[in-house]
Formats: structure tokens, C-alpha cells, sequence
């Protein structure tokens, strides 16, 4: 993470985390889809060019965060354009959304896969996940990705930790177990 989104996000979190879960979830899910409009409209590249005037970077950015987007949010996104942080703006994202996962107690998993997973794999996989999260009673959500470049077996990660039981994960560690000599 940018040392620069970081302290912008925690902010952000601050504000909305003393309104309440509510505004919480509400300005997550604004920055993601602000986010998300400005990557699929192709006026992310406007949004960020610090040669623009910033009349126009700061409609882009408002266009972007939709209709009725709360006045901090707002204010939030101006003040990106003020201090030429808009380019941060998918890092800060990224960064609210994590502590709103933290806040909620919510662990987030990803399970990569070499073959498509069927409904019993899937489960097996759910289990194991919620073991090597810390037990039961802590929401979890779990993504299933197939990566067919695993060759064979799994990867998991849980937060920071990645546990890897894939071949290409064996292959790349003996390969630097032999180039280490």
C-alpha cells in the first residue's frame, strides 16, 4: 500500500465509523463503484492528469461518484484533486474496505484452484478456510478462483498469510532451493 492512500483512508474511516456501521457500508460501497465507473469509463487517465484543469478533474471524479453521494464523500474526492492525490484513490478504496472488514470481525479468503471446483470441493475448502482462520463464529467470505497455472493443488490466502499446497508452488520452491545451491 502507498504510505500516502493509507492515512487518507483512515480518516475517511474515522468519519464514517463515528456514524455508525451504516455509513460505513454506504461510503464503502460509494469509493468501490467510484472506483469501478472511473476504470470502466476510461476517464480514469482525465480524472488523475495532473495537467487538466481541476474544474474538470473534480467533474470527472463527482460524475463518477454517482447521484446523491453523501457530502464528505464529496468533499473527499475534491480534496483528492486539491493534493493531488486522486491517483491514490483505488489504493484508499482498497484500504476503507479493509477496515470495514476488520471492524465487522469479517475474515476474507481466496482459494485458488487448479481445476474447477464441484459443490463438495467448494465445502471442503470453506472448512478448512474457517480452520486456518481461527474457528467458527467469525463471518468469512470466500472467493473460489480456478488458476489453472497452479497445475495441480491449492493456494489459500487468508489475509496475509498464503498458504500454498499448488505444484507451481513446489516447482518455484525447489527452483530456488537449487539456485541457492
Amino acid at each position: 500500500m502507498s504510505r500516502a492512500a493509507r492515512p487518507y483512508a483512515e480518516a475517511l474511516f474515522a468519519i464514517a465509523a463515528e456514524r455508525g456501521d451504516r455509513e460505513v457500508a454506504e461510503w464503502d460501497e460509494r469509493l468501490s463503484a467510484t472506483v469501478a465507473r472511473l476504470e470502466a469509463s476510461g476517464l480514469w487517465q482525465a480524472a488523475k492528469n495532473p495537467t487538466l484543469p481541476k474544474d474538470v478533474r473534480r467533474a470527472v471524479l463527482l460524475r463518477a461518484a454517482g447521484e446523491n453521494v453523501p457530502k464528505e464523500i464529496a468533499s473527499f474526492l475534491l480534496l483528492l484533486v486539491e493534493r493531488r492525490r486522486v491517483a491514490e484513490l483505488p489504493e484508499i478504496a482498497r484500504r476503507f474496505h479493509e477496515l470495514r472488514r476488520r471492524r465487522s470481525g469479517e475474515v476474507e479468503a481466496v482459494v485458488e484452484t487448479a481445476i474447477p471446483p464441484d459443490a463438495r470441493l467448494r465445502e471442503e475448502l470453506e472448512r478448512a478456510a474457517v480452520r486456518l482462520a481461527g474457528g467458527e463464529g467469525r463471518p468469512l467470505r470466500l472467493e473460489v478462483r480456478h488458476v489453472p497455472e497452479l497445475v495441480g493443488g491449492v493456494r489459500l490466502a487468508i489475509g496475509d498469510r498464503v498458504y500454498d499446497a499448488s505444484v507451481a508452488g513446489r516447482l518455484e520452491r525447489l527452483r530456488g532451493a537449487v539456485s541457492r545451491g
